[in-house]
């Protein structure tokens, strides 16, 4: 890769975290200045969406320095939402534009029952540079120039090169995850982030990753 890949987890807020990760004295409104301690990104599931608006944007970047990097997840585009997020553009590019450079790459899955309307993700993806806009959700061979990809190893899903991949992964097996970076390393050119899903021991899973990926090099 020609940037070094990010490491973090899904979310900072998981209650099993609680007296492990973080100190039973912790404050609740401490905890992501605790985590930017040791983890340098974060992915911020799409149930905060709702509630990230401008105010707590402000909120998050208080609570971290200005190398630590976010990774968004939209609302996915499918049957149960009244309408897909690339009809809310402005909306989603204000909010992303409120983090000051620190937010790396958008997710935005798209379901099979929604097919993708290629003009309005383009001013998307156009409205959110220099972050990034990942697609999960299609094919290999239909991501389009220009947009970033999602790789989901345990779902068998091919790695496809593209300019950002966002990698899913919700095992800390070491084995794995080094085949996964050295994949990373080996595939592709662009920049990425390897997110680990496990909210129990998501952090345990993102601690090894960050040591095997400063051993070969990847961070």
């Amino acid at each position: 890769m020609e940037t070094p890949l990010l490491i973090g987890t899904y979310g900072w807020a998981h209650p099993a975290w609680n007296s492990v990760f973080y100190d039973p004295d912790l404050p609740p409104e401490w905890r992501l200045s605790w985590y930017a301690n040791h983890l340098r990104a974060v992915m911020v599931p799409a149930q905060s969406w709702p509630t990230l608006d401008v105010a707590a944007v402000s909120t998050l970047l208080d609570d971290t320095d200005e190398t630590f990097r976010f990774v968004i997840e939209l609302p996915p585009a499918d049957r149960q939402n009244a309408k897909p997020p690339w009809e809310d553009s402005d909306r989603i590019a204000t909010r992303v534009r409120a983090f000051a450079g620190q937010a790396d790459a958008v997710l935005l899955s798209l379901a099979d029952s929604v097919a993708p309307e290629w003009p309005a993700l383009e001013r998307l993806r156009a409205a959110l540079h220099p972050a990034a806009l990942c697609l999960d959700g299609l094919a290999a061979g239909q991501l389009p120039a220009g947009f970033g990809s999602c790789w989901c190893p345990a779902k068998d899903q091919p790695l496809v090169p593209s300019d950002y991949t966002i990698t899913c992964c919700d095992s800390g097996e070491p084995r794995l995850l080094r085949k996964i970076i050295e994949a990373l390393q080996r595939e592709l050119s662009g920049r990425g982030a390897l997110i680990l899903t496990d909210t129990v021991r998501g952090y345990e899973h993102a601690h090894e990753a960050r040591i095997i990926a400063e051993l070969l090099e990847a961070t």
